[in-house]
């Protein structure tokens, strides 16, 4: 097990320098299921806008047997998952950057957690101060992960950022939770070129 745990710690900070930024890409619309919060400066009528910061391969071999777990603690966000061998991971990184700053086992066989199941129907829906919210979901004609602004009636507000790159069609609905109250933190599976990518994004929420 520790040497499993060592080739994921080198797979992962190998790829730490494998982030990249880039302009918001736009395409369809969505409603809401899953509700979470978090606190936005009130303002006016104004819609606050998403901007996509990061993007990052988290890991190349995921084990989508597995579920994936994302969750935040303020500055920090902590995504669980399992590589192909079935050995867990808990990663802890920066939500803006996404650089990691700790890595530890998690035993899947312990904590008796259900099989990840691939699904493009869930959607995740983040709840602003001031009535607006933000929806994520994975379109399942384009396989995107998608972002949108909805007003407090869930009618869009302008075009969705497209979060996931092209290169990576996405398998898996989104995870998504608010860091800092700036940062929303995605993480998503994709096809990769030799097995499943785990990927992590960060989104910025601003006036």
């Amino acid at each position: 097990m520790s040497n499993r745990i060592a080739f994921v710690a080198l797979s992962v900070l190998a790829l730490a320098g494998c982030a990249t930024e880039r302009q918001a890409g736009r395409v369809d619309t969505a409603t809401s299921s899953t509700a979470l919060r978090f606190a936005l400066p009130p303002g006016s009528a104004t819609p606050p806008s998403l901007r996509l910061t990061s993007v990052r391969v988290v890991n190349r071999y995921v084990d989508v047997r597995k579920p994936v777990f994302l969750a935040s603690n303020h500055d920090e966000a902590t995504l669980t998952f399992a590589v192909r061998d079935g050995a867990g991971v808990r990663l802890a990184f920066e939500p803006e950057t996404l650089d990691v700053r700790g890595l530890r086992p998690h035993d899947y066989f312990a904590a008796g957690q259900p099989a990840q199941k691939g699904s493009s129907g869930e959607r995740t829906t983040l709840e602003i101060e001031g009535g607006w919210k933000a929806v994520l979901w994975t379109d399942p004609t384009s396989s995107s992960v998608l972002a949108n602004i909805t007003s407090p009636e869930g009618v869009p507000e302008g075009d969705p950022l497209v979060v996931s790159p092209a290169s990576m069609p996405a398998f898996t609905a989104p995870k998504a939770v608010v860091t800092d109250g700036r940062h929303i933190v995605v993480a998503f599976v994709a096809s990769g070129l030799h097995g499943f990518d785990l990927v992590a994004a960060s989104l910025e929420v601003a006036r």
